[in-house]
């Protein structure tokens, strides 16, 4: 009985937190049109290390996207989920990253308060990219890092069954830059 009392109370306490994160939300637009963009994905990505490691290694703990609508809107539960590991802490500041198809991309390291911004609301403004250098980055790849560790999200990377729209965003970013690449020529 006693268990039981004491399961229920931290079933309460998780759903009370987890109501209580609030949202990111926003909406993207083109920075020099003002234009919504519809398609935009959201992702931010948690991350995780343990609390006995002397060298912080960082490792995946959650995902959540979403995709802005017509009129470039979107919201993205701030709760990072539950971490069940005694022996791990998860960051309460998410990776974040916006990404359009042959726009810029715009990371939580590119835009200093973002986070603040979006759990407040804000205009994100996507800036096109413009030169073929810009499209397909200097050494030949496209502009728009991989969602592997490296690029956009410096602490740690996600599956890519978790952010499905990402590397769909990612993909097509590779394909455009590639086959404008080729007309270059």
């Amino acid at each position: 009985m006693a268990f039981e009392s004491v399961l229920r109370r931290v079933a309460a306490c998780i759903v009370a937190a987890s109501l209580g994160c609030g949202s990111y939300h926003g909406t993207v637009v083109d920075a020099e049109t003002g234009e919504p963009l519809a398609g935009a994905v959201i992702t931010m990505i948690w991350c995780r290390y343990s609390i006995f490691a002397m060298d912080r290694v960082y490792y995946f703990h959650n995902a959540r996207e979403a995709v802005a609508d017509a009129r470039g809107q979107f919201a993205v539960t701030a709760f990072p989920g539950i971490d069940w590991g005694a022996t791990t802490h998860t960051e309460s500041r998410p990776e974040i990253a916006i990404n359009m198809v042959g726009y810029w991309p715009v990371t939580r390291y590119s835009h200093e308060n973002l986070e603040r911004e979006l759990l407040a609301g804000t205009v994100v403004r996507l800036r096109k990219l413009s030169t073929p250098l810009e499209k397909r980055g200097p050494l030949g790849l496209a502009s728009a890092p991989s969602p592997s560790g490296t690029g956009q999200f410096l602490a740690c990377g996600a599956p890519r069954d978790r952010t499905p729209n990402l590397v769909r965003v990612l993909e097509a970013q590779r394909h455009r830059a590639n086959r404008e690449g080729e007309q270059v020529r």
